[in-house]
């Protein structure tokens, strides 16, 4: 309701600062959790929220930008991103959920877990407030980077579970560089597939939205066929690979590699998929 009133522009932006948003209660629900592990805490927030919507959503006004007949048209061209949105976040799925396995078999204390999350949600807080003009004009290189680093990472975790090399606390300085790379990645993704929607640009954003939900549904769940960490590794490696042949794909079919708007973005998109 709120993001399908924006404009272009401006749709990224709030669409970034619903996410700063949602990672401060993720680090206020860690907080709580850690002082008050009661249900009735839960269940307390979850009354709070429906008072919340019940008092204030009905109040919105604004008109949607919306068009049904042009919806199913624009989710038709897009199953390339979403499929690249998709990869990408079962990958990130598969590395945070052995993360834990991977810091106990490296001697390191419980608390280490928490407090890695606790950090990389403050740094993602202050990455959500950056990113949207630090990408701006430069959306595909960075979403190259971003799926690039992360599959360099889950690569070299593979490899290091493989060596059984003990490396301690050394393995936070992978999960710190691993995770801040999501609002980078995400909010360039956005940018590049709402350019161009005249309508519905909100929808597309919740359809990938419940890709990623999905993504993390499923990334539990295939978990299981990954008998050793490596092979967990390797899978969420695998994924990235997916994501990236997809974003490519998207790219080539929208002529945004091979017909640039203009010779600034013909030297953008050539050193991008370079």
């Amino acid at each position: 309701i709120v993001l399908e009133t924006l404009t272009e522009e401006e749709l990224v932006k709030g669409n970034s600062i619903l996410s700063e948003i949602s990672l401060a209660g993720n680090i206020a629900g860690s907080i709580l959790a850690s002082v008050f592990p009661n249900s009735l805490m839960v269940t307390g927030m979850f009354l709070l929220s429906l008072i919340s919507n019940l008092t204030f959503v009905p109040k919105y006004e604004g008109k949607t930008n919306a068009n049904r007949k042009e919806m199913f048209n624009d989710i038709k061209n897009l199953y390339y991103p979403v499929i690249s949105y998709f990869a990408f976040n079962l990958s990130a799925e598969l590395f945070f959920t052995v993360y834990v396995p991977l810091n106990y078999s490296m001697g390191n204390p419980e608390y280490v877990v928490f407090l890695s999350y606790t950090i990389l949600y403050i740094v993602d807080e202050f990455m959500y407030s950056k990113v949207v003009n630090f990408v701006k004009g430069k959306e595909v290189r960075y979403i190259y980077f971003s799926i690039f680093g992360r599959a360099i990472i889950s690569l070299s975790l593979a490899l290091l579970v493989e060596t059984q090399l003990k490396i301690g606390l050394g393995i936070v300085g992978f999960f710190m560089a691993y995770g801040p790379i999501f609002p980078l990645y995400s909010t360039a993704f956005f940018s590049i597939v709402v350019k161009g929607l005249k309508r519905n640009r909100a929808t597309i954003l919740g359809l990938l939205n419940a890709a990623e939900d999905v993504a993390s549904i499923i990334g539990g769940l295939v978990l299981g066929l990954a008998e050793t960490l490596s092979g967990a590794y390797m899978m969420s490696f695998y994924a990235l690979a997916v994501a990236m042949f997809s974003f490519s794909a998207y790219l080539s079919s929208k002529g945004l590699q091979s017909k640039p708007a203009s010779p600034q973005k013909k030297k953008e998109y050539t050193q991008a998929s370079s």
